[in-house]
């Protein structure tokens, strides 16, 4: 394989990488988790494809786009690790409030009978 056609296939995993990247993190916003599985396993997938075609190229050249789109991808993983972070504390938060409340709802309950 050229490395045109390398560099190709190589930006064009990148595109994929992205997309799948834009989607978990429209998912993770609009906390719709019915649909993360799904989402995350398609994120995962073109990660794969990305590392199995990096390791047929052999190493990009740290200065290159295809190298520094790389990098680009890696900051923005860690961006949305952090963004799912943020929004399971909250959702353990909230579940620790709903908890909170019913065991007050028991209590009175309990308290009428």
């Amino acid at each position: 394989m050229s490395d045109n056609e390398s560099n190709s296939k190589t930006d064009h995993q990148l595109n994929h990488c992205f997309k799948a990247l834009g989607a978990l993190r429209r998912t993770i916003r609009e906390r719709n988790w019915d649909r993360l599985p799904k989402v995350k396993g398609a994120f995962d997938r073109q990660i794969t494809e990305l590392q199995s075609l990096l390791a047929s190229s052999g190493p990009l050249v740290a200065g290159s786009e295809a190298g520094i789109r790389l990098h680009q991808l890696e900051v923005e993983v860690r961006r949305v690790q952090r963004q799912l972070t943020l929004q399971m504390t909250d959702v353990r938060e909230n579940i620790e409030t709903i908890e909170t409340g019913l065991r007050k709802i028991q209590k009175v309950q309990q308290e009428r009978h």
